[in-house]
């Protein structure tokens, strides 16, 4: 997705997610995380909103917390 398109996702049950990052975003991730050394199995990481925010900022994102997604059945 190229820098200042709005985009989303939906996370609809428990999963784990991998993606391939480019251009610095994976800073975003680097600043919002934890440090870890532990690689089996750990509980969920659910970030503090407020760190996400934050790190959101330092690399010119935005939260869009109006979005509501179209339901559809």
């Amino acid at each position: 997705m190229p820098a200042g398109y709005a985009h989303a996702y939906q996370v609809v049950e428990a999963s784990r997610m991998m993606g391939t990052l480019s251009g610095g975003f994976e800073r975003f991730f680097q600043h919002m995380g934890t440090p870890t050394d532990h690689t089996g199995d750990q509980p969920p990481f659910i970030p503090d909103f407020p760190r996400m925010q934050a790190a959101a900022q330092q690399h010119r994102m935005k939260f869009l917390p109006e979005h509501r997604w179209d339901v559809q059945e």
